[in-house]
């Protein structure tokens, strides 16, 4: 895939389901309706996190029928030993460099989510899986993973873990240091963040709101803009500009602003410049370069 114009704002689903999944709704499903779904919904990238279990195969499939119109990452949930009433759910999201048997090997094999041992478990085994917290995390780091956990008012959300005592409070305040993007289910939960949670941990991390689909023939996709190409690369910038790179919309970020723009530029007849077609982002302000480089000019 190539991008010509520099990060522009593109829907992104970080939190998607697969026949793979156990609870899966309809495992009648094909990849090829996967696909033409979410290319019906304008949605540019794709985490796939089944429960407890990687399909590599499927991810592979997805990919090569998206034919680059649609990029699929290879992620994971899985259930925590964490929580109260409800548990405590984490997502792992792998970058592309990272070989399928380095996965194997540094996270999955020491969890118990290999696929031998995911082959074994009937139904209640799969729903009684589980992984230490802090297990999850170092294996995760250990590929390069960029870690998600469910947060707010969504279900199996870190504040199923009681505010009662203080040791909590700062539990949780110190989980938020190993994690790298939030997911709620409520706009609402944006505020109570920016406002609170926070402040405290003098941190700001990118707030993202995923399907969690497990139906596609019944696929709404998620309020979440994200201004980045569709690499892993360009994910991992939301973690540095948390407030400029995600936004909660129904719509493009970029049709709030002026549609009055220079979309590209022609060049031919001089010899300064190589005959050649530039195309503009929307949000582009300024150019910079070096002293030379043809600022002026251009």
């Amino acid at each position: 895939m190539e991008y010509t114009k520099g990060s522009e704002w593109r829907i992104w689903d970080l939190h998607f389901h697969t026949q793979s999944s156990y609870d899966y709704k309809d495992k009648s499903v094909t990849n090829q309706q996967i696909v033409d779904k979410l290319i019906e919904n304008n949605v540019s990238a794709v985490a796939i996190t089944d429960h407890h279990h990687i399909d590599f195969a499927r991810i592979k499939e997805l990919n090569t029928i998206a034919n680059n119109m649609i990029h699929f990452f290879r992620g994971i949930e899985t259930t925590t030993n964490l929580g109260g009433k409800e548990t405590v759910h984490i997502i792992a999201i792998f970058p592309d460099n990272v070989e399928e048997d380095i996965i194997n090997r540094k996270f999955l094999y020491p969890l118990s989510l290999d696929e031998e041992a995911y082959e074994k478990k009937d139904l209640t085994s799969l729903q009684e899986t589980y992984v230490d917290y802090n297990n999850f995390i170092k294996a995760a780091k250990e590929c390069n993973a960029l870690i998600s956990v469910h947060a707010g008012h969504k279900s199996n959300s870190i504040e199923n873990i009681c505010n009662h005592f203080a040791s909590k409070q700062k539990q949780k305040q110190d989980m938020l240091l190993d994690i790298d993007i939030l997911e709620t289910g409520n706009q609402k939960d944006l505020e109570n963040y920016d406002k609170i949670v926070f402040p405290n941990i003098n941190m700001r991390l990118p707030i993202i709101i995923g399907s969690d689909n497990h139906n596609v023939n019944s696929y709404n996709n998620p309020p979440t803009w994200i201004k980045a190409d569709v690499t892993f690369e360009g994910l991992k910038q939301i973690k540095y500009e948390p407030q400029s790179r995600v936004n909660i919309k129904d719509f493009n970020p970029a049709l709030s602003k002026t549609n009055t723009c220079l979309e590209c530029l022609s060049i031919s007849g001089t010899k300064m410049f190589n005959e050649s077609k530039i195309e503009f982002n929307k949000g582009l302000v300024s150019i910079i370069g070096e002293k030379g480089s043809g600022k002026t000019a251009l």
